[in-house]
């Protein structure tokens, strides 16, 4: 009999027979399950792998991690369990199970079910499939809802017609699949999707887990498409409660994005997903941001980051500034987190404005002193307030290329306290003086 793994690469069917073999030791049934099974049909490259286990999912985990001497990482709240092996293939483990939704876009109620229970509880056809790794049945697709035709019809299709009711963030998955894919939502489909979001279905869901499904859009290849997509359904209110985002932006960002990631300095994994999300809300005024930022609880780092974004055409002009010295750039720039900077460095077409970022990320932020705090009280000043200005101005004399050496930044620290010193003094005095004269006065 033909497996539907046969096409799959070599060292993932070894796996997946170890896994099946094992199974069958112990008397388990096993299947990969869900969007691994649907890029197997659709002849895509496959590293890690999606398995449901029919039984007592986590004590099957524990053991089958001895057997593949796999790392594991066991969420006994999710009744879920995840190995890494020692090549960096992750195998996910989770129990066949069945959903009830109490009412509407709250989390289900979960009890242990069959293998046709589990596919039924998913979200599109074409991830409703499953494949049979136990030796008897090795590589057969068990397909009860027709995710095949589907996938050959380039269609997404809803298993019943209270999917979106259950769960609205299927509506984002439903957009993500169709864009990613380059498929059609079916016309019954689409009209569950629509009407799910005219009767603000999609706000039921608390926006921490409504943003975490839409922040997946900034991880696709094509992002533009994808938030198109989703804001002609006007399906975007996680972000905005009338549904406006700043497409033209987006489009601005996302081409400059491919430019900028030619540079593989830039091109870190993880960094660019904040870099679209921040260009929606550029123009969004404060308590906008700070609604948003509180409602779907960014952490402190980015929930910065995005206040900081609001001054950025600001901050390009003045990075356009010729006049402007290389400290002044420095102190500019400095208060700045480091998304926000590369959020500029997107935003802006401008040679002298990306050159000074440049600058500011590669040389000025790393410049430091050659002499300390220590270097100036033993010149006799004490240890004040003046020696950490002072220590500031030497800094930015440094970036203007102003101090070469060691004893250069000696010579000038040493004007720099003495005419401040002495400045502090003379107030001093004048406030002695002042105090005297209202002393006879009273007398």
């Amino acid at each position: 009999m033909s497996s539907y793994l046969d096409k799959c690469d070599k060292g993932f069917v070894i796996l997946a027979k170890k896994i099946g073999h094992f199974a069958d030791e112990n008397g388990y049934k096993v299947y990969i399950v869900g969007g691994v099974v649907r890029d197997i049909l659709l002849g895509k490259k496959n590293l890690d792998l999606d398995i449901t286990v029919e039984g007592d999912c986590l004590t099957f985990a524990k053991k089958i991690a001895v057997r593949l001497k796999a790392q594991l990482k066991i969420y006994e709240q999710f009744q879920t369990a995840t190995l890494t092996l020692k090549d960096g293939v992750r195998i996910d483990l989770a129990m066949t199970r069945q959903e009830k939704y109490a009412s509407a876009a709250v989390l289900p109620e979960v009890s242990p079910g069959s293998i046709n229970d589990d596919l039924f509880r998913r979200d599109f056809t074409i991830n409703a499939m499953a494949i049979v790794i136990n030796k008897e049945r090795f590589g057969e697709l068990i397909d009860l809802y027709k995710g095949s035709e589907d996938l050959n019809n380039k269609c997404i299709r809803i298993l019943h017609p209270r999917s979106f009711i259950d769960d609205p963030t299927r509506i984002l998955r439903a957009v993500r699949f169709e864009q990613r894919l380059g498929f059609q939502i079916e016309a019954k489909t689409l009209r569950c999707l629509k009407d799910s979001i005219r009767k603000n279905l999609d706000l039921k869901v608390k926006p921490p887990r409504h943003f975490a499904e839409f922040k997946k859009f900034f991880l696709e290849a094509d992002v533009s498409k994808h938030v198109a997509r989703i804001k002609e359904l006007r399906g975007v209110r996680v972000l905005d409660s009338r549904g406006n985002i700043d497409l033209e932006t987006l489009n601005v960002v996302v081409e400059r994005v491919k430019i900028i990631r030619q540079n593989k300095d830039y091109d870190k994994a993880g960094r660019w997903w904040p870099i679209y999300f921040f260009s929606l809300l550029e123009k969004k005024n404060t308590h906008q941001l700070e609604k948003l930022s509180k409602e779907v609880q960014l952490d402190n780092f980015l929930s910065l980051s995005l206040m900081q974004i609001r001054e950025c055409q600001s901050v390009i002009r003045q990075l356009t500034n010729k006049a402007k010295r290389d400290s002044e750039i420095y102190q500019l720039l400095k208060p700045f987190t480091e998304l926000a900077l590369l959020y500029f460095y997107a935003r802006t077409d401008n040679g002298l404005a990306i050159k000074r970022i440049d600058d500011f990320v590669s040389i000025f932020s790393h410049i430091t002193l050659d002499v300390n705090g220590d270097d100036l009280k033993n010149m006799g000043y004490p240890s004040t307030d003046v020696i950490g200005q002072a220590l500031e101005l030497l800094l930015l004399k440094k970036i203007d290329k102003k101090l070469a050496a060691k004893k250069d930044e000696l010579k000038e620290a040493q004007i720099l306290l003495k005419r401040r010193f002495s400045r502090n003094m003379e107030n001093m005095n004048g406030t002695n003086r002042s105090g005297e004269s209202r002393s006879e006065e009273g007398s």
